[in-house]
């Protein structure tokens, strides 16, 4: 009967999904390269123990639903339903033919991570002695002899206050308090919980301990290998953590719903980069690795640790009706990266984040250059946001080469930079065929630019004659308000861009006394109704004319 009602409520999500786009008939839309692909084998998280309380780990569930989906091969694949509820879950892989569908309320939470050096002494503040003697008692009395420095917690359980717990509480206390409750003790370096320590675990949450003492820490997180096009992990040398919803090597996936929630629970990691004790590349929200044939859409995607949707090496790819959203201090939690991916299509959707709306990218450096594997035939449409850097990117990862970029209706307010590429010396890679057209940005620091010495690089080993070769890039029908420099564009003294188009745009701001409204160097191309008048590099074709016979 459940598996009734299901099938029923899919048959009129699906109507309302055909509907949606039937009123949308009327934009063009690059969506047609992936067909939506309806399930006729539905399946529901709760089928196999999936609880949505917010508090109980579904992990088990989700693999196990996805395990079936994929062994058990249904024709036409398999629709995983998520129906309303907060379903707190470790990080998990995705499989061929499978639709993930969240439903309206729907939440797919990360579990949260901490180390150490993440745990406040305010975490115990306001916390019952009694509750905080009860629970170490416990451990004491249950697991004496595997316990180590012993004297530091019976100071802790015994100390001589009324009423709370409160400071000092030194860190050596700490760390015994929760290793124990996690149970772990450095010094032992416990590789699983024995059943003990799991009974006690169950017993802290029934009596609602502080939440700040249940965590996973960054030890348990899944590592995985690093791209070969980047050689390292993007932050730190080494592997780097696996996205919390990931897929290697995979074929016709759907992530889509009734815009139900991921939720990647991300400001623990962030504080972890701020304080940089990092000891792997923070995971990304949703990675796709090697898989073709995706569709994501009708999903909100809150708090990444890092990136939040990253396909890479990836084709045919759509991501559409998204909403992306973290605080606009999260580090690189970009929105949508594709990344030496082709045929790959971001349409109508709202992104507000700490970083880069939407970049595009293919490899970094001497690794990027070695895989050769370039990003094209990228289309983007009708993109609204937010953020303290660009709305639309490519860059700076641009090794492999980034070719055929398409951009066309985009919003943006209050944003670092409007319309960004960027590379650098030692990239290599050629980026060309860039047209960025339609765009309406209000509040930014900087509308236009264009750069050949933005970003890091992954090792010493770089090679510094590795020089990109940016051509035929055409930003055409711009306009902005209270833009405070409309535009810069610096190239290589060695290798200069050529072919900058630059038509019909025009930002209004306040610019600083004294300062040139545009600023370049080793650049050639031609302006057409560009206003504040540009760079006097950009010759002009006449204000009636066209600068397309300069690219």
């Amino acid at each position: 009967m459940c598996r009734f009602v299901v099938w029923i409520f899919m048959c009129f999500a699906a109507t309302a999904l055909f509907l949606t786009r039937l009123v949308l008939a009327g934009d063009v839309t690059c969506s047609g390269i992936v067909p939506m692909r309806h399930r006729n084998d539905v399946i529901s998280i709760k089928d196999f123990g999936g609880v949505g309380d917010g508090k109980t780990l579904n992990t088990k569930a989700f693999r196990a639903a996805i395990y079936r989906i994929e062994h058990l091969r249904r024709r036409g694949g398999t629709l995983l339903y998520i129906p309303p509820g907060v379903y707190l879950t470790e990080s998990f892989n995705l499989t061929s033919h499978m639709t993930l569908y969240l439903s309206k309320d729907a939440v797919i939470r990360a579990t949260q991570v901490r180390t150490l050096s993440q745990m406040s002494i305010q975490c115990l503040l306001g916390t019952p002695v009694a509750l905080v003697r009860m629970v170490g008692t416990l451990v004491l009395n249950v697991k004496l002899h595997t316990v180590l420095k012993l004297h530091n917690l019976l100071v802790l359980m015994t100390f001589g206050l009324p009423a709370l717990v409160s400071l000092p509480l030194t860190i050596d206390r700490l760390d015994v308090v929760l290793y124990v409750f996690k149970g772990i003790s450095h010094s032992m370096k416990m590789k699983q919980h024995s059943p003990w320590v799991l009974a006690l675990i169950s017993f802290i949450h029934r009596l609602n301990f502080p939440s700040c003492l249940m965590f996973q820490d960054t030890g348990s997180w899944p590592l995985i290998a690093p791209l070969p096009s980047y050689g390292r992990g993007r932050e730190l040398p080494g592997g780097r953590y696996m996205s919390f919803i990931h897929a290697d090597g995979v074929h016709d996936v759907i992530i889509t719903g009734e815009n139900g929630t991921i939720d990647g629970q991300g400001e623990v990691w962030w504080n972890m980069w701020r304080q940089r004790t990092l000891q792997f590349t923070r995971p990304n929200l949703i990675e796709l690795i090697n898989s073709r044939n995706i569709i994501i859409s009708n999903v909100i995607f809150r708090d990444s640790p890092f990136w939040n949707i990253h396909p890479v090496y990836c084709r045919n790819v759509v991501v559409q009706f998204v909403t992306i959203l973290a605080p606009h201090d999260s580090p690189n939690t970009d929105g949508i990266d594709p990344d030496s991916s082709s045929n790959v299509c971001i349409e109508d959707s709202y992104i507000s984040t700490g970083d880069d709306l939407v970049a595009v990218k293919s490899g970094w450096d001497e690794y990027g250059i070695a895989y050769g594997r370039s990003s094209s035939g990228i289309t983007i449409r009708r993109i609204t946001g937010s953020s303290p850097f660009a709305g639309i990117a490519v860059g700076s990862e641009t090794s492999g080469g980034v070719q055929n970029v398409f951009a066309e209706h985009i919003n943006l307010y209050n944003m670092g930079v409007g319309i960004h590429l960027k590379t650098n010396i030692g990239r290599g890679g050629v980026i060309r065929n860039i047209t960025v057209s339609n765009v309406y940005m209000e509040k930014a620091r900087t509308g236009i630019k264009i750069a050949g010495d933005v970003g890091d690089h992954p090792d010493d080993n770089f090679n510094p004659n590795a020089l990109p070769v940016v051509k035929g890039v055409v930003i055409r029908d711009v306009w902005g308000l209270d833009v405070l420099q409309p535009g810069s564009i610096i190239g290589l003294k060695n290798s200069p861009f050529t072919g900058i188009c630059l038509s019909k745009i025009n930002l209004h701001g306040k610019i600083k006394p004294g300062t040139a409204p545009w600023k370049c160097s080793d650049v050639s191309g031609a302006a057409v109704g560009v206003s504040p008048w540009p760079c006097s590099e950009l010759t002009s074709p006449g204000q009636t004319g066209s600068c397309s016979s300069f690219i």
